[in-house]
């Protein structure tokens, strides 16, 4: 960079207690650096506590390459070093190459980067280290977690409500200071509220009524995820490994068993088949998912100057994490429209899923077949063996263990012929469709109407923002065959 120029930079760290400079640090070098240099420092973009091993959640940075992308003066990017841009290979190589393609030098000012093919093999080398100090770091810290848990019960995460974090030490660590684990013992404030959450939820309570009575949280939506956590029956689920008898549970399993069939009814509700969903002015609502995390979207007016704006807004708990922009509801509303009638609504699309419904029955129709000869030939061995026992019993006289495996066998008989009597699914043939009435509809039809077409065979919506452009899939179903298309 020629002096005078003018630049940006961009600092981050990791949020660790051992960072080896904080963004404070860095931005007071970098500043240094400018100076010395002659360059002119005109805007300064900072993520705190966000992990370089993605750009999810990094606001600052997404910030700066739309600043950057849309014709800003500055000539150049400075980093404290290229780690702080991003520990990803991939999107080290590609965001420098976008950048230096625009025009923007990238600057380390620790990194001993050369000019030329040398230096970019030289950058190459440093993403492919920074990518493997991060693999390598998060297996062996994942490693030390999974061992916490299975060896001496330490909690790795949040406490959950209703517990309380026990420190307890299991030894020492490389320095010699004490390595302290937190297990799970009950809160005796709060274990008792727990305890009536979920008796209420087995006796059929609403969220609410939950919330009324116990004040466990200030967000309705936890209730949700207390009410299916695990950990309160004794289990701890980590790693996708289930560790039982991991604490003391607050919950017997008949009151967890109970409130999960309440929670499995109460969740055939929610979604596209929701009553608030099927009238909504916005239809893609229970329908809408957000690509980054996969939560549902819901509608979101915003006041506008001279009208009131709509969007779609990712609403899970951790969308300032997963960083989702809000969509403008109009545009992906047309954009859905459009993929639908334009690609769904076709006679090769619907005709090749109605094949393999046709495809599906007929292959159940074999199986049918199959599993009804299957338990006549174990019909036909079991009259034969209940015959050879009733002759042995006759000649030698009843025992205890024959009386028993009689009554088995017999048992298993009646299984049986309950088993054969069940009515197999009949082969499934489809109605002809109309693609223009159908098409006229969708578009002809109110907000709320739309939406209730379109749950008709669409089963979700996936959809992300980048840089004001719209992606995402459509996943659509006739019968039990489905299909995607990308918006």
């Amino acid at each position: 960079m020629s002096n005078g120029s003018r630049v940006v930079c961009y600092a981050r760290d990791s949020g660790g207690r051992e960072q080896a400079l904080s963004v404070d640090q860095q931005l007071e070098r970098i500043g240094t650096w400018c100076r010395e240099h002659g360059h002119i420092l005109t805007r300064q973009f900072t993520d705190r506590a966000r992990s370089g091993t993605t750009t999810t959640g990094r606001d600052a940075f997404r910030d700066m390459m739309d600043y950057l992308s849309n014709g800003a003066a500055e000539t150049g990017v400075v980093l404290w070093e290229f780690s702080r841009l991003a520990r990803d290979y991939d999107d080290a190589q590609y965001y420098v190459a976008d950048l230096r393609r625009r025009g923007i030098e990238v600057f380390s000012i620790t990194d001993n980067i050369p000019e030329g093919l040398d230096g970019r093999l030289l950058e190459s080398i440093l993403a492919w280290k920074n990518a493997r100090y991060s693999e390598d770091m998060g297996r062996n810290i994942s490693r030390g977690l999974r061992y916490m848990v299975a060896h001496h019960k330490g909690f790795a995460g949040s406490i959950p409500v209703g517990y309380l974090g026990d420190p307890v030490e299991v030894g020492k660590r490389r320095d010699g200071t004490p390595h302290i684990i937190k297990r799970l013992i009950p809160d005796p404030d709060k274990a008792p509220l727990v305890r009536l959450a979920f008796e209420m939820r087995a006796d059929g309570a609403t969220l609410r009524d939950i919330h009324e009575q116990t004040r466990l949280y200030t967000w309705m939506l936890m209730y949700s995820y207390m009410l299916r956590n695990r950990i309160y029956t004794g289990v701890y689920r980590y790693g996708g490994v289930d560790y039982p008898d991991f604490c003391k549970p607050l919950v017997d399993q008949d009151t967890w068993d109970r409130a999960q069939t309440v929670n499995d009814a109460r969740r055939k509700r929610q979604g596209s088949d929701h009553p608030r969903a099927v009238h909504s002015d916005y239809f893609l609502t229970g329908l809408a998912r957000c690509r980054i995390c996969d939560s549902p979207m819901h509608g979101h007016t915003t006041p506008g100057k001279h009208t009131s704006l709509r969007y779609y807004v990712c609403g899970s708990i951790t969308r300032v994490r997963c960083g989702a922009r809000m969509i403008p509801a109009g545009e992906l509303e047309a954009l859905v429209l459009q993929v639908v009638s334009d690609v769904v609504l076709t006679p090769g699309v619907i005709g090749e899923l109605q094949t393999e419904v046709t495809r599906q029955s007929n292959a159940a129709g074999d199986t049918e077949r199959e599993r009804q000869s299957r338990l006549s030939r174990e019909n036909t061995e079991l009259a034969s063996r209940i015959s050879r026992l009733i002759a042995a019993i006759t000649a030698a006289g009843h025992s205890r263990a024959l009386i028993d495996e009689l009554t088995a066998l017999e048992a298993r008989q009646a299984q049986i012929a309950v088993e054969m009597a069940r009515q197999a699914p009949r082969p499934v043939k489809l109605p002809p469709i109309d693609y223009d009435v159908a098409r006229k509809a969708l578009y002809s039809a109110t907000p709320s109407e739309r939406g209730i077409i379109l749950r008709g065979f669409v089963q979700w919506v996936s959809a992300v923002r980048e840089n004001g452009i719209i992606q995402g899939e459509i996943q659509y179903s006739v019968g039990d065959a489905t299909g995607r298309v990308s918006l």
